[in-house]
């Protein structure tokens, strides 16, 4: 194999790694986010009794995203509680710096077929056509 296929190959594998480190932070930040969201509407629709203005606190807190649960921690009404919102901020927080360094990074592998000549020739009913186009 030529030197210059081997580097394309290899950018080729880097640009696949950090799209996939992109995604799974993203998809670990959306996750996450949601359940948070999903604990603070329940927390809000079940608060009752005496306790129920702290319940409301900590779900509207937990509603915002990646200081929410940080925010909520205080309020939370119990050490386990307190733990589980504590991992929830830092699961969101690592989702985020993930995808974001996935996105950085995939920058600095451009795709190696994205700069193509592309020449295409088609038959039409009165005659044909050509096109030439170029990805960049």
């Amino acid at each position: 194999m030529d030197p210059a296929e081997e580097e394309r190959l290899w950018q080729l594998k880097q640009r696949n790694r950090f799209r996939g480190m992109l995604i799974s932070g993203f998809s670990l930040f959306g996750g996450v986010y949601g359940g948070s969201v999903l604990v603070g509407a329940l927390s809000i629709d079940l608060a009752e009794g005496s306790d129920a203005t702290r319940q409301r606190m900590y779900g509207r807190r937990m509603m915002i995203p990646l200081a929410g649960p940080f925010a909520a921690t205080p309020v939370s009404g119990s050490a386990t509680l307190g733990l589980l919102t504590v991992t929830a901020g830092v699961g969101q927080a690592l989702g985020l710096a993930l995808g974001i360094a996935g996105a950085v990074k995939i920058k600095e592998y451009p795709n190696p077929k994205k700069k193509q000549f592309a020449l295409g020739v088609a038959p039409t009913w009165d005659g044909a056509e050509v096109g030439l186009s170029l990805r960049f």
